[in-house]
């Protein structure tokens, strides 16, 4: 009995989701006490006295500091308005008392929309729905990730490493966009590679609505369709299709362009803020945190120029093939690196303003794991396996978020806007 009751632990796709639930609540818990007020959900949205307007909008006991605040706060304002009838702001407004730059921030709509829906837009319960929103949507990709190593004869265990990465759980405790966004596209991309068209576009276009940033990949992943099956994959245009709807109406309703944010604009020269990075981090004092931050960054470098390599690799073949032209093109399998590279593209053209906090460029990582994790259950990459462990390692030490329960020496400081 102890043998065969282990042996279903160890095939179990719930086990995972029951650990990582239990983790997410601890970690929760912890980052409330060390912004001051433990158990309260309301520091998870790290409200800053600048954006409060007149406090109409906060739940009762609010965590509030004295500085700006972190981006999480603008969904959980949103999410009380999200159609901007004049609570938060009004169509045609540049800015509010709420919200720094609404172009910018509304064009990331479906937690906001999802917040609304599970609370009818009451503070008091929004403050619970935003991160449990996130946490659902962690638990859904990694159910998915589970299973397909599971029938790969992998451990379902291996998607821990996803769950539990630092780009994500950073997200899931300031009650960012990016877990649920970065999941619905691993999500996505798992149902792509299963040849499931219907979940797969539906996943994909909430993506772009949770998050734009993802915009390349998806839109790789339907270029890809349509030279392999012409007229036939027309479906996996509806992704981008929503995506230019909701860019149009916020073009027509808002009054300032997205884009007109200098903070959102990607950076010009590539690795220029990267590189200030490390030059920052070299002369750290605090040994920890620096060593930390490098090894993090090396990381991410790693994924990034594995993932391009693997792609580049693939182009002798396509040209010998001329896939686009005959609909020769290799499987979907062959061409996940295409798309993971898609996915990294923008790493290099992070603004310096994005390399400035861990909190802030380890939300771009949140997809790494995934990735990785595909790539083992694909073609058995223990290089890709090497670099989820190493960055699952890190994220278990980080400097921002203690999943464990380490003493390193690093102050957090409350972050602006970013």
């Amino acid at each position: 009995m102890p043998i065969s009751w282990l042996a279903r632990l160890r095939t179990s796709l719930i086990a995972p989701l029951v650990v990582v639930a239990l983790a997410y609540g601890v970690v929760a818990y912890g980052y409330t006490k060390v912004w001051g007020d433990a158990g309260n959900p309301s520091s998870l949205i790290k409200l800053g006295q600048r954006y409060i307007g007149d406090g109409a909008l906060l739940p009762e006991n609010a965590n509030v500091r004295p500085e700006t605040g972190y981006d999480g706060q603008f969904f959980f304002y949103f999410a009380q308005d999200p159609l901007l009838q004049g609570k938060v702001a009004e169509r045609g407004d540049s800015a509010s008392p709420y919200i720094d730059t609404l172009a910018y921030r509304y064009q990331r709509i479906l937690l906001p929309a999802l917040g609304w829906l599970t609370s009818a837009g009451d503070p008091d319960v929004l403050q619970w729905t935003l991160p449990l929103i996130n946490l659902a949507a962690i638990l859904g990709a990694g159910w998915l990730l589970a299973r397909f190593l599971l029938r790969r004869g992998l451990s379902p265990w291996w998607s821990l490493l996803y769950m539990l990465s630092m780009g994500v759980v950073a997200g899931t405790v300031n009650d960012l966009a990016d877990p649920l966004a970065t999941s619905l596209f691993i999500a996505g991309v798992v149902l792509w590679l299963e040849d499931r068209t219907a979940p797969a576009v539906a996943a994909l276009a909430a993506t772009l609505l949770a998050k734009e940033t993802f915009l390349l990949p998806i839109a790789v992943i339907c270029g890809l369709e349509l030279v392999r099956h012409r007229r036939a994959a027309l479906a996996w245009t509806v992704p981008l299709a929503v995506w230019a709807a909701w860019q149009l109406y916020l073009r027509a309703s808002i009054a300032k362009s997205p884009l007109s944010d200098d903070v959102a604009r990607p950076g010009r020269i590539p690795f220029e803020g990267l590189a200030r990075k490390v030059r920052e981090v070299l002369q750290v004092d605090v040994v920890g945190a620096a060593n930390w931050e490098l090894m993090f960054l090396l990381m991410l470098l790693l994924v990034w120029a594995s993932y391009l390599i693997y792609a580049l690799r693939l182009v002798p073949e396509l040209w010998r093939r001329r896939a686009w032209k005959r609909g020769a093109m290799p499987s979907r399998e062959a061409l996940l690196p295409v798309v993971a590279s898609a996915a990294l593209a923008l790493i290099p053209f992070l603004s310096v303003y994005f390399w400035r906090y861990p909190l802030d460029y380890s939300r771009y990582s949140a997809s790494c794991a995934g990735l990785l994790l595909l790539s083992w259950g694909l073609r058995r990459d223990r290089w890709a396996l090497g670099l989820a462990i190493a960055l699952f390692a890190l994220s278990l030490v980080n400097p921002e978020i203690g999943l464990l329960p380490t003493r390193n020496g690093v102050t957090i400081t409350p972050l602006p806007p970013g």
